[in-house]
């Protein structure tokens, strides 16, 4: 009894280490959970002015057109950027894109395949079960919008090129959607061609608030032309769109880690509530035992 007591104390020691980890890691990801999601929220403002004012030259009298926003008659490669998480303790996080990605790539299964990942998860996941186009070997953590316009140039560079020159006829991105702290949303977004929700087409006949970007833009004077601003918007855009997947991810990535680290302090509070009601009742079984011996001793030599 006296060694399973002495197990029971170790046990206990061992899993209040563990919480205390745990514990610690839940607040780090509070912390990072609410700058992330200050940047992302602050990224918003930015991403939907570019989209309003698109929105208001699309929807002038003049007839505007871009390459980016030119769908391909046939599309012959696709380029996918799978964004994940660089450490792990995350819970389903990466797990989740990585199922993400296996039911877009099924429903795209007759179509050649560009991987690009962004995030030490996902490159090391891909790295054995299927060829990585490139892997960008930046912290996901420290990205900023610089180098999400790099990277939305690569893309737009392979899109322009097309299929038959060696570069790709469409373009997506899976992410993790921020929508609270408590729900995220495993998303595939396609980047090329720039669709109207993007900013790129005019609002629909129907829709109330459609004729007032179309009277406003008959009403401002533009220089440059509308067809150059809206040539200069469509890279903005896009690049804004990359950046808020990221922001989403990195917000998205906090939020699931302070989940799971809250689960396992929580789980490891239970499991040291069982060890310590097992440890009184092995050490009251011992008590108990001691007195008996005790008692039947004092017996005997009375």
């Amino acid at each position: 009894m006296a060694q399973g007591m002495k197990e029971l104390r170790r046990r206990i020691r061992s899993v209040t280490s563990i919480q205390k980890i745990t514990r610690a890691m839940e607040m780090v990801a509070t912390t990072r959970l609410r700058r992330m999601q200050g940047k992302a929220e602050g990224a918003r403002p930015y991403a939907d002015a570019i989209k309003a004012f698109s929105a208001l030259l699309a929807g002038g009298a003049v007839k505007l057109s871009s390459p980016l926003t030119t769908a391909r008659a046939k599309v012959g490669r696709i380029a996918v950027l799978v964004i994940s998480s660089d450490r792990g303790l995350c819970g389903a996080y990466n797990a989740n894109v990585f199922r993400k990605v296996s039911a877009f790539l099924g429903e795209k299964k007759d179509v050649p395949l560009d991987l690009y990942t962004l995030g030490k998860k996902a490159r090391t996941h891909y790295a054995r079960r299927m060829a990585i186009k490139h892997a960008y070997l930046d912290e996901v953590e420290k990205l900023g919008f610089r180098r999400a316009r790099e990277i939305a140039r690569e893309m737009t560079d392979l899109f322009l090129k097309g299929s038959e020159a060696g570069g790709v006829d469409e373009a997506y991105v899976v992410f993790t959607r921020f929508v609270s702290v408590g729900k995220q949303v495993t998303t595939v977004d396609r980047l090329l061609p720039i669709t109207g929700d993007a900013g790129g087409a005019a609002p629909n006949a129907g829709d109330a608030g459609a004729a007032k970007p179309a009277q406003a833009s008959a009403q401002i004077l533009l220089e440059p032309s509308p067809q150059e601003l809206f040539d200069q918007l469509m890279p903005k855009s896009l690049a804004m769109r990359t950046f808020a997947a990221m922001l989403d991810s990195m917000a998205s990535e906090q939020a699931a880690r302070r989940m799971a680290m809250k689960a396992a302090t929580d789980a490891a509070g239970e499991m040291i509530g069982t060890l310590t009601r097992k440890y009184n009742r092995a050490r009251q079984e011992t008590i108990t035992k001691e007195l008996l011996d005790i008692v039947g001793g004092a017996e005997a030599l009375a």
